[in-house]
């Protein structure tokens, strides 16, 4: 994941690799849970996204 990366990379005051990937005034999808999404969802928050919506896909309930 890029974007949590280049996150780890600012936090950490490290020269961060490519191009900016912000959240910052954006609609952001996050496809999938667990840790890696929450992380996601956090930091999308964090950056002052202009909605966040976390999408995954579970069984189907007997």
């Amino acid at each position: 994941m890029d974007f949590l990366k280049q996150q780890n990379q600012r936090v950490g005051k490290s020269k961060v690799s490519g191009e900016d990937i912000l959240a910052t005034g954006k609609n952001v999808v996050v496809i999938g849970g667990g840790d890696t999404g929450s992380d996601c969802v956090g930091t999308s928050n964090r950056h002052g996204a202009k909605s966040v919506m976390q999408l995954e896909l579970m069984p189907k309930p007997r």
